[in-house]
């Protein structure tokens, strides 16, 4: 007799409907059920209702205090393709249990969203190196091998792509990347992307380095606390591991790249970005991209020799979302939530600085409603 508590008919037919037969795995969204080619009347599905905690013991991330109908509850599963499905169940340490949780609520959030007609229905980001940013989406991959879509060029455009190869030896390490807003993740390059058109849409082979390693939040160094205003405060004294997380985002996102005389090439582009997109639905989108970047990216610091991602110690960018239209006195309130190492999903509202414009430099920015020619 088994001893695993599978879910009922019932709540598979229900977690499926709640995702709209859509993987839930970030960046996936695949359909899966559609027509069988065995008769007109046949259907044909590839997914699975999978366990968050375990259906029995020895499997990943089992929890021994559930009962049996905690196991087989609607809120024990997520609804994935069965390549997803399978990909969960064999690591529980990039897949622990509150990070399946925040996947299955932001997949059926951004369902319920569409459902109701409220979603801003805008095509994502891609970035590949610092001046190419256009709509597209990651679309396949082996190992190292990314393959991705760019649809209407953002920031840069077919020249600046191009450029990019061709500089490719003589770019700074920080800026050889690809960053993927639908999956809240980069990768540093291994070598020139390559390209080609297809139709409207130019199709970019990217051979990318393995994940850059992060800490755990509980281990971030201690650092001297600062006031609200970004001020140092020795009344404060200091904060260090979870304590340092927010400030350790505030400052990474406040500094804006180029203003620091020893460490030019630390911190952030929202400057430029407020500057070229103010009032655009793309200005959210672009602050993702940054923060992925600074997530996902290592920086190279020469005094002392070390190299770190900014954040450190975070692993995906869930969402950035923007509380005001216009800052108030240089400061824009926002929410953020990531993915961190050793906590799981974070969430915090953390006011962005933004400088007057003319302290920035711009970016040149593509149409947003052309083809990429």
């Amino acid at each position: 007799m088994s001893n695993r508590d599978d879910f009922p008919r019932k709540v598979k037919q229900r977690v499926a409907a709640r995702a709209c037969f859509r993987c839930s795995y970030p960046g996936c969204f695949q359909p899966t059920v559609g027509p069988s080619d065995e008769s007109t009347m046949a259907v044909a599905s590839t997914g699975e209702a999978a366990h968050i905690h375990a259906a029995s013991p020895g499997g990943k991330r089992y929890l021994a205090s559930m009962t049996k109908e905690q196991r087989t509850h609607i809120d024990n599963a997520i609804w994935m393709c069965g390549t997803h499905a399978t990909l969960i169940d064999q690591d529980e340490v990039t897949y622990p249990a509150q990070k399946l949780v925040a996947w299955k609520r932001e997949h059926e959030d951004r369902v319920a969203a569409e459902l109701r007609g409220t979603s801003p229905r805008l095509p994502d980001l891609v970035a590949i190196g610092p001046d190419t940013i256009a709509t597209g989406e990651l679309v396949g991959g082996a190992g190292m091998a990314w393959q991705l879509r760019l649809e209407h060029f953002i920031a840069g455009g077919l020249d600046s792509l191009v450029r990019f190869g061709e500089q490719f030896d003589e770019t700074k390490a920080l800026d050889r990347y690809v960053l993927v807003n639908a999956i809240g993740d980069g990768r540093v390059l291994a070598r020139p992307p390559a390209w080609k058109k297809v139709g409207n849409t130019y199709i970019i082979d990217a051979d990318v380095m393995p994940r850059f390693p992060r800490t755990r939040a509980q281990d971030l160094g201690e650092d001297l606390a600062l006031a609200p205003d970004g001020d140092l405060a020795p009344d404060f004294g200091t904060v260090s591991g979870v304590d340092a997380l927010p400030q350790k985002i505030k400052l990474c996102l406040w500094h804006q790249r180029g203003e620091l005389v020893f460490h030019s090439d630390f911190g952030s582009r929202l400057a430029e970005y407020y500057a070229s997109f103010r009032g655009t639905p793309w200005l959210e989108r672009l602050i993702k991209l940054e923060a992925i970047r600074l997530a996902a990216i290592p920086y190279q610091q020469s005094l002392p020799p070390d190299e770190y991602t900014p954040f450190q110690c975070v692993d995906r960018v869930i969402s950035v979302e923007l509380l005001a239209r216009e800052p108030t006195n240089h400061w824009m309130p926002a929410r953020i939530e990531l993915d961190v190492v050793g906590l799981g999903t974070w969430t915090s509202e953390i006011p962005l600085f933004i400088p007057e414009p003319s302290t920035a430099a711009v970016p040149t920015p593509g149409s947003t409603g052309c083809s990429p020619e």
